[in-house]
């Protein structure tokens, strides 16, 4: 009889957790953006991207033209880095709380985001582009931005062209002058800052 009570109970506890589950869908990430027909075809219904930033504590950015020194308050006076870049400075470096941080689109953001903080269901930390504020989308790559400058690998700047098998037909970088160098190796590697 008790084992039957226990079967009964577990049963009852799985049913309440299932249904407390799933109705519980507090995020959008949670509801379904597409549904499957009869024929077991997708039909996609994503909501339309919510443009809107009424309400919002926003700062804007500009890695193209922006300024960490500015205020970032509005697309005229945007920070060239994101407060979470270990190379933001001033004003920038100094912002933390919950924002909607609004970047340019049709710029290359070449950073990397370190995450210092979260925000809450009700005030969250919003990484976004808005329609009113430059052209096509605004690109995240973390990257480096290469130098223009290639030259033949046979140069008396690179090292060990002999490891080439043709090296008259190697176009090289010479990566050493860029901060993407660490100690003569490659990668970026992010030291924090003090606050």
């Amino acid at each position: 009889m008790k084992k039957y009570i226990k079967k009964i109970f577990a049963s009852a506890l799985v049913v309440l957790m299932a249904v407390l589950f799933s109705s519980a869908q507090d995020y959008l990430w949670q509801e379904p953006q597409a549904t499957i027909t009869e024929t077991g075809a997708v039909l996609w219904k994503p909501e339309a991207f919510p443009d809107d930033l009424t309400g919002q504590e926003v700062r804007y950015i500009d890695y193209e033209n922006g300024n960490d020194s500015n205020d970032g308050l509005t697309p005229e006076t945007p920070w060239k880095h994101h407060p979470w870049d270990y190379n933001a400075t001033g004003n920038a470096r100094a912002e933390s709380g919950a924002r909607t941080y609004v970047f340019k689109r049709g710029v290359f953001y070449r950073g990397q985001l370190f995450a210092r903080e979260s925000g809450t269901k009700e005030q969250p930390v919003r990484l976004t582009s808005t329609s009113a504020w430059g052209v096509g989308e605004a690109i995240l790559v973390g990257s480096v931005q290469l130098p223009k400058t290639w030259v033949k690998a046979t140069n008396e700047n690179i090292q060990m062209p002999d490891r080439l098998a043709e090296p008259e037909k190697v176009w090289a970088l010479d990566l050493k002058k860029m901060d993407w160098w660490n100690n003569g190796r490659p990668g970026y590697i992010a030291v924090e800052k003090e606050n």
